[in-house]
């Protein structure tokens, strides 16, 4: 590793090394690294690394891509107005690279982490460590925008069937959502008619599954 780069510079050559423990060690440096340089840069310099790293090979480099993005957009959401020319072309304040770029990439880490990668070497971690993220993203946005992106999100997932596994991780954040969100927002039609037919459909696993997350009494 050259220590004479900054940190950004690190953390933009080694999350794409070829050697795995350097991805692992400076994927977990995004979130002090866009501390250190702020909203703007955080948009120029980190978020195209955020896609491919949320492809990575490695579980352990996903789940602590997970880990990371909530401090990550932390930093993005205190100047949500601030804008920016993504890698795309695409002209995106901080607010929406949020809502467009950092919710859709850890509904993804979740769908990638169901059975197929569910094994002793920690598939349910990266399932675990995103389904936090999720929830933790869901505290920094306001209610109203909670409904159009993390419980869109999850509702997708709810509604996956083929993969018996995510709508098991679909019950599980819809229980964890609802301190996050209004009575309001609850109580919409829009929101809780999904969800009946999904714990009908789904009673045998809902019953036997051991679960971090709970649907409150």
């Amino acid at each position: 590793i050259d220590e004479d780069l900054t940190l950004v510079e690190r953390v933009k050559r080694y999350c794409q090394s070829a050697v795995s423990v350097q991805r692992l060690v400076h994927v977990q440096e995004l979130g002090a690294c866009a501390e250190a340089i702020g909203t703007l840069e955080t948009m120029r310099e980190l978020v195209p690394l955020l896609r491919p790293v949320s492809c990575d090979p490695e579980l352990s480099v996903r789940q602590a891509l997970a880990e990371e993005l909530v401090q990550l957009a932390k930093v993005l959401l205190a100047e949500p107005e601030t804008s920016c020319e993504l890698e795309d072309g695409e002209q995106l304040t901080a607010f929406e690279v949020v809502i467009s770029r950092c919710v859709p990439l850890l509904s993804g880490l979740l769908t990638s982490s169901g059975a197929q990668d569910i094994n002793p070497n920690g598939g349910t971690q990266v399932l675990e460590s995103a389904s936090e993220a999720l929830i933790g993203m869901a505290g920094l946005l306001h209610p109203d925008a909670v409904g159009h992106t993390v419980l869109t999100a999850v509702l997708c997932l709810a509604h996956d069937n083929d993969a018996e596994e995510n709508r098991v991780v679909a019950t599980q954040l819809l229980g964890s959502l609802a301190p996050v969100v209004t009575s309001e927002l609850c109580c919409q039609g829009r929101w809780v008619a999904p969800f009946p037919p999904l714990s009908c459909r789904d009673c045998n696993w809902h019953s036997q599954s051991t679960k971090k997350f709970v649907l409150p009494e």
